[in-house]
């Protein structure tokens, strides 16, 4: 206000004079002399409070550069005291109704018959294994699971004769597996139907076959849990259709190594015929379905491919007739995938394959 008043009497005084250059010489001078007396206000920039933030991390960021390494402390976790449950939780079982036993075929492997052997497996002194007979101890099974002071109550056993019992069971255990086994060992399976041949190996002679005879409603029950476990779910995966030489190459590979499966197969087929393959539906010569299904399903695809052959010298490229049977089983809405057409055709007696000079395969009438 102080301002504006002397610039309000330096304009009335400037007005009475005449000279222009006086007048704004003046007011100019009124003008600067209010600039010069007025206080200056210095610009502070306000801080936020980001800036005061990241000032504070940086300084604690170089101040770990001037610690002292000698002086850090290491970190120890403490350890808590160890306190006994005095209830330890017992693991729970289901209710029977809710446990489904679906069977060995879904577990992948079956019962080991290796505790069901007879003793003399182990090999034991004559004295050591007439005591054991004595108190009614004949199987594998029998001793598994004792200890030496079970021993002490079989009369007549002497400690050496335990510590022999206990160091070849022990031996002998390690090397074969007492559970569930994902192997087929057919030794231990004779031995357990024959305990009294005292088999090392299998040949397949009078005497065995005469033997097996006598047990042969057992060696049936045997062979179609075999079958169940370890054929049936692999010819599912194949489409459902094999052969017997198939089998017998499915056989060798779950069998334990070294086993003579042919023979096997050989003396079996004596002393049960096809009823090794019952739970099998057999559709041609040596070749089985897996159920009535895939049997009926066979014989439907070489009826149709049949009719293409409307001379006995016709003769087709493969490819050319697995597609022709592809389009008509199509137009009837039916789906028959290109894997079982080419096996049926290859498994069936009514066609004969054989490759071109350009190793091309055709098929004709067998």
């Amino acid at each position: 206000m102080t301002f504006i008043g002397n610039l309000k009497k330096s304009w009335g005084r400037a007005r009475h004079n005449d000279d222009t250059h006086l007048q704004g010489d003046m007011i100019l001078s009124e003008i600067m002399k209010e600039k010069s007396t007025s206080p200056v206000q210095k610009y502070t920039p306000v801080k936020s409070g980001h800036e005061e933030k990241a000032k504070k991390s940086l300084e604690s960021i170089y101040a770990i550069e001037t610690v002292d390494v000698k002086s850090v402390r290491p970190l120890t976790q403490q350890e808590e005291p160890f306190v006994q449950d005095p209830s330890p939780i017992e693991p729970k079982t289901l209710h029977p109704q809710l446990e489904l036993e679906l069977g060995d075929r879904f577990r992948g492997g079956m019962e080991s018959f290796v505790s069901q052997q007879p003793l003399y497996v182990l090999e034991l002194s004559p004295p050591t294994a007439s005591v054991l007979r004595q108190n009614g101890k004949t199987r594998l099974g029998d001793l598994i699971g004792l200890h030496y002071e079970d021993y002490l109550n079989f009369k007549g056993l002497a400690h050496s004769s335990i510590e022999e019992v206990e160091q070849k069971l022990s031996k002998y255990c390690e090397n074969h597996n007492l559970e569930s086994s994902q192997k087929i060992d057919f030794m231990v399976l004779l031995r357990v139907l024959l305990p009294q041949m005292k088999l090392k190996e299998i040949q397949v002679t009078d005497e065995l076959v005469s033997a097996l005879k006598e047990k042969q409603e057992d060696l049936i029950q045997h062979l179609l849990r075999i079958v169940d476990v370890f054929v049936l779910p692999w010819v599912e995966y194949r489409g459902g259709i094999v052969t017997e030489d198939e089998i017998e190459e499915r056989l060798e590979r779950v069998c334990m190594q070294g086993t003579p499966t042919h023979t096997i197969i050989t003396l079996f087929k004596k002393v049960c015929g096809q009823e090794i393959w019952s739970q099998l539906v057999p559709i041609d010569d040596k070749t089985y379905a897996i159920d009535t299904r895939v049997s009926d399903r066979y014989h439907s695809l070489i009826s149709h491919a049949k009719s293409f052959f409307y001379r006995e010298d016709c003769r087709y490229p493969f490819h050319k007739l697995m597609f022709w049977l592809e389009q008509e089983f199509a137009r009837n809405w039916e789906s028959y995938p290109a894997s079982f057409i080419e096996k049926s055709l290859t498994v069936s007696s009514a066609f004969a394959l054989y490759k071109n000079e350009d190793h091309e395969r055709y098929v004709r009438l067998a």
